[in-house]
C-alpha cells in the first residue's frame, strides 16, 4: 500500500518538508561560533595549568628549603654540641663503675654501689654485707685500703 491519503490543510506540519540548503557563509559562521568557546576554554585551561605548576614548584622549593635547613641545623647543632665547655660535658665515670674498663685499673678499685662487689668483699673477709659496704664507703674506691680496714676490724 503505497498510496497515502491526502491530508487536510489544517493537519499539515509546521515545518517545511525539506530545509533550505546551508550556504557557505552559514557554514563558516557556525564553524567560527563553535571554535570561539573552544579557544577561550583552551586558553583558560592553559592558564590554570600554569598556575598549578607554579604552585607545585613553589611548594617543592619551599619543602626543599625546610628540609635543607633542618638537616643543616641538626648538623651544626651536633657539631657545636660536641665542643661544649668542659663544665657542661658529662663527667667520665670512674673505673670501678665503668663496665667497659677492665683489667688492672678496675682491679685496684672497689665500688660500694655494686651489689656483687660488696658480696664478694664480704665473703672474702667473712663479714656481713652491711659491714662490707661501710668499710668500702670509709676507705673509698681503693681496694688495698679497704682490705687493710677489713683486716684491722677482724
Amino acid at each position: 500500500m503505497t498510496h497515502l491519503p491526502p491530508l487536510p490543510d489544517a493537519a499539515s506540519a509546521p515545518y517545511p518538508p525539506h530545509p533550505a540548503p546551508i550556504t557557505e557563509e552559514q557554514k563558516e559562521a557556525s564553524r567560527e561560533a563553535a571554535e570561539k568557546p573552544v579557544a577561550e576554554a583552551a586558553s583558560l585551561q592553559a592558564a590554570e595549568t600554569r598556575r598549578k605548576r607554579a604552585a607545585i614548584a613553589v611548594m617543592g622549593l619551599g619543602s626543599t628549603v625546610i628540609i635543607g635547613a633542618t638537616l643543616l641545623g641538626a648538623r651544626l647543632y651536633s657539631r657545636f654540641a660536641r665542643t661544649a665547655p668542659a663544665a657542661q660535658r658529662p663527667r667520665k665515670r670512674s673505673g670501678a663503675d665503668d663496665k667497659r674498663q677492665r683489667g688492672g685499673p678496675d682491679r685496684v678499685r672497689v665500688a660500694a654501689d655494686e651489689p656483687y662487689e660488696v658480696r664478694y668483699f664480704a665473703r672474702k673477709h667473712g663479714i656481713s654485707a652491711a659491714a662490707a659496704r661501710e668499710i668500702i664507703t670509709q676507705a673509698g674506691p681503693d681496694r688495698k685500703a679497704a682490705n687493710a680496714l677489713a683486716l684491722a676490724r677482724k
